[in-house]
This record gives C-alpha cells, structure tokens and sequence, in this order.
C-alpha cells in the first residue's frame, strides 16, 4: 500500500509519464497576443501623447510646476510606447511575451529618458550623469528580470 504522500504518476498510452505543470507551461506559452491589452495600451499612449502635445503647445516652461507638467505626460507617455514596442519586439523573436514584462521595460527606458531630461532642464545634466542613469536602468533590469525567471 503506498501513502498518499508519494502518489504513483499518471502514464498516458504510451507509457510516459506526464508532468502537469510542464503540460501548463507548454499551454500558456502558445497563447497568441492578446489583442485587448494592446488595444489599451494603444490608447494610454495616445491619451498621454496628446496630453503631453497640449503642454508643449500651451504652457510656458518657466516654474516648476510647468516642468512636471512637461515629464510627466511624457513619462506616461514613453512608458506605454516603449511597453507596446518591448510587447511586440518580444512577439517577434518568437517568446514568451508577457504585458507585465514589457511595462516594466518600458517604465525603465522612460524613467532613463525623463531622468536625463529633468538633469538638462536644470542644467546639472552632463554624460556622466548619462551614462549612470543607463547602467542603473540595465541593473533594474538584470536584477528584476533574475527575480522573475
């Protein structure tokens, strides 16, 4: 008599044994794309675009409060572009692409942007501040992308 906490595996037909969880995986990874959520991402990158174009248009950037009104939308903006280029980048090197991944990717490369745009805004921005922005977003990234897998 074997204990339930040594459960005999299952066997198909051919005498294999069939792991559940890798029947999971293999399923998961042939979703095809979800047209929805890259829709919607679609028109959050369109609303902040034309948010971030009446700004430009219509405030003059003299106080701080008009400065975080310029990145802001922009961030919002660069975000939600670069996840729907991140999103389809990954579709087409034939992986797994998953939404939360290429927001998180295209919150990295905007928050770089917009960190180096604020720098040059208060004229405190020079190459090394550049240059540390992106080594500190390619660490977020290797650190996150680590935790993930």
């Amino acid at each position: 008599m074997r204990s339930d906490l040594n459960p005999v595996p299952s066997r198909d037909e051919s005498g294999r044994i069939i792991d559940l969880g890798a029947v999971r995986r293999r399923r998961s990874r042939r979703r095809s794309p979800d047209g929805l959520y890259l829709a919607a991402l679609g028109l959050v990158a369109l609303f902040f675009w034309v948010v971030w174009l009446a700004v430009v248009f219509n405030l003059y950037p003299s106080k701080l409060l008009t400065y975080l009104a310029f990145v802001a939308p922009l961030w919002g903006a660069l975000t939600s572009t670069a996840a729907i280029g991140a999103y389809l980048l990954e579709i087409r090197r034939g992986g797994f692409a998953d939404f939360g991944v290429a927001i998180r990717r295209g919150a990295i490369v905007a928050s770089v942007i917009v960190i180096n745009i604020a720098f040059q805004f208060a004229h405190r921005w020079t190459w090394p501040v550049g240059v540390l922005s992106i080594v500190v977003g390619a660490g977020i990234e290797a650190a996150t992308g680590r935790r993930a897998a």
